[in-house]
């Protein structure tokens, strides 16, 4: 069994690689639900609503943010109908919407967030076990010169030219939130644990915030692997870097790991990054050097292939 930290794009990616080789019964993943969007009072967590369509089969690799086949005949209403049409700030396909109006309707027959998502991923003949982070509201927003903005909201407009100051990031509800009830039982009970390569501050280190994960990862007896979200002096996104420079964070490899003293057993980094190895391995890990390029077919199945080899119990 295989539990995986879930968020992001290149987690996606890393995950669709896997899946051609280990079948997704084997899976549980733990998915980020701390970036929310809002349309028009439907809390959407598009982290989670892509991650049940790829698990489907329905997802569109080529962009990963759309559907197969989906139309747009709510949002295209919506923008006839709304004056404001900055409020329109991303589109999301009608297959998405009528899964959170239908999670709705499920939470308000008394369903948990967690138990209304299960129901979702049977009805899509899913066989991995898809645990929210917390049936809690808890976000993370970025308080910009535009506001205080849901993440997906930041990158469109930042992608647009139009902030002009990052400020910093909030945490909101995560003093009082717990996470789900499976979310430790899953840890704990697993062969591997894999941290998966998006970017910490905005994916992986919402998630250790919550005390009961970053434990679990300190004192896990299996072998806990992460992938590099870093591939040498590759240009990060600038909507990423403009967070992690508002945070006081480096983005270079080193100090990525340095945020992790003692949570990773098995680092995979990019042979790009091979001149740091020794020093890695000295913070008392094994580091194995390969590519961790995931943007095509044939780069995601090596990775995938070197890390099935790897996912065996700790002796």
């Amino acid at each position: 069994m295989i539990t995986l930290l879930y968020g992001g794009s290149r987690t996606a990616k890393f995950l669709e690689g896997l899946l051609r080789i280990i079948d997704q019964e084997n899976f549980s993943i733990i998915a980020n639900t701390l970036n929310t969007a809002e349309v028009f009072g439907l809390e959407i967590h598009p982290n989670l609503e892509y991650l049940l369509f790829l698990l489907a089969g329905k997802l569109d690799i080529r962009y990963w943010k759309t559907i197969l086949g989906d139309t747009y005949s709510f949002m295209n209403s919506l923008s006839y109908l709304k004056e404001n049409e900055e409020n329109l700030w991303f589109r999301f396909g009608d297959t998405l919407i009528a899964q959170v109006v239908f999670r709705d309707y499920l939470m308000s027959q008394g369903k948990s967030f967690s138990e209304a998502i299960e129901i979702i991923a049977q009805k899509l003949d899913i066989t991995a076990q898809i645990i929210p982070l917390t049936d809690d509201k808890a976000t993370f927003k970025v308080v910009t010169d535009k506001g205080t903005l849901p993440f997906l909201e930041y990158r469109n407009k930042e992608n647009q030219g139009l902030i002009k100051e990052v400020k910093k990031i909030e945490l909101n509800g995560i003093d009082k939130a717990k996470v789900s009830p499976k979310v430790s039982e899953a840890l704990s009970r697993c062969d591997t644990i894999i941290i998966g390569p998006s970017s910490p501050p905005i994916y992986i280190e919402p998630m250790l915030a919550f005390n009961d994960i970053k434990h679990a990862l300190e004192t896990a007896s299996c072998n806990v692997i992460a992938i590099s979200p870093a591939i040498g002096d590759e240009p990060m996104e600038e909507p990423i870097k403009r967070i992690i420079e508002a945070l006081g964070h480096g983005t270079s490899l080193i100090e990525i790991v340095e945020r992790y003293p003692g949570l990773i057993d098995t680092l995979i980094i990019d042979k790009s990054d091979e001149k740091h190895k020794e020093q890695l391995e000295e913070m008392g890990m094994e580091v194995i050097v390969t590519s961790v390029n995931l943007g095509d077919y044939e780069h995601r199945t090596q990775l995938a292939e070197l890390v099935s080899k790897l996912l065996l119990p700790k002796v």
